[in-house]
């Protein structure tokens, strides 16, 4: 599978430079094209990524009354989800959730429609997802040439990773559009707002909080952290933060992603100490990014 989706992805990213560079694409045609791939992939199940099932069960957990960031999904607090499918096609059973408060307002509205067959719960985090994402196209079209609408609008990663396999990239989108929207029109508070809903479904939109502090100063930074605030206090228990490092530090230390600059130095270090590197290089990538971004 993963040959034919390359070939096919490459292919794809050479039709949308065809594209590009002809330059003769309306801005209509763009988005009814986005729009309609979005919805062709909507049925997709996951099937390149077990994230949504945590999705999923964070869900489920939420509607029940429980907090997803107090337990980890084989604690015995748990026992009556632990039979259930979706128990077994989690990767991660012994960490608690990753996934940042507005993340968990999607997942919350799925666990409504969970029960013994997890695919309700998974199609409505999903259509609210790319529901979100296209809100946000509408929007980009607003703020950008079609030609840049273009590139994201058809791009075949995003197409996959987004309405293909629902990652929550697509709502963190939509409220990063919002930030812009506010920022262009000068409504600095309107524009902390939302950045501070994108940073709470994917974290790492807070470090833009310094564009908006420069810009709008107070305005910029204030409304935005007690939104941040907002979100946090009802999934806020003691150990809260502590649970959220300890899940961090699996993610950041022990995952490995697409990344080519990152495997070219792997194995660099393996050829020249003979021993793997890895575990040291993703937190020292990690605190790159976060001091480059400063």
């Amino acid at each position: 599978m993963w040959p034919r989706l390359f070939a096919l992805s490459l292919v794809a990213t050479g039709i949308v430079v065809v594209l590009y560079r002809w330059g003769r694409l309306s801005t209509a045609v763009i988005l009814a094209v986005g729009i309609g791939l979005r919805l062709f992939f909507l049925p997709l199940e996951p099937t390149l990524t077990d994230d949504a099932y945590r999705y999923i069960w964070d869900g489920a957990v939420c509607a029940s009354g429980e907090n997803p960031y107090a337990h980890k999904p084989s604690d015995a607090r748990l026992v009556d989800f632990q039979d259930d499918d979706i128990y077994a096609l989690l990767n991660s059973k012994d960490y608690h959730t990753v996934y940042p408060p507005a993340s968990q307002l999607y997942f919350w509205i799925s666990g409504y429609f969970y029960s013994d067959d997890w695919k309700p719960a998974y199609y409505t985090i999903k259509i609210a997802l790319v529901a979100s994402e296209i809100i946000a196209l509408l929007l980009l079209a607003q703020l950008v040439p079609p030609l840049l609408l273009l590139l994201y609008a058809w791009h075949p990663l995003v197409l996959i990773e987004t309405a293909g396999q629902a990652h929550t990239e697509s709502g963190m989108l939509l409220f990063l559009v919002l930030c812009l929207w506010f920022a262009k029109r000068q409504q600095g508070s309107l524009a902390s707002i939302a950045l501070a809903f994108a940073g709470m479904i994917k974290l790492y939109p807070f470090v833009l909080f310094p564009f908006l502090w420069r810009r709008f100063k107070w305005r910029g930074l204030v409304p935005g952290g007690l939104t941040a605030l907002a979100l946090l206090i009802p999934f806020y228990h003691p150990d809260f933060f502590a649970n959220i490092k300890s899940s961090l530090d699996l993610y950041v230390q022990y995952f490995e992603f697409n990344a080519g600059v990152y495997y070219a130095i792997k194995q660099v270090f393996l050829w020249w100490t003979g021993d793997d590197w890895s575990k040291t290089l993703g937190p020292f990538y990690a605190w790159y990014f976060c001091s480059a971004s400063l």
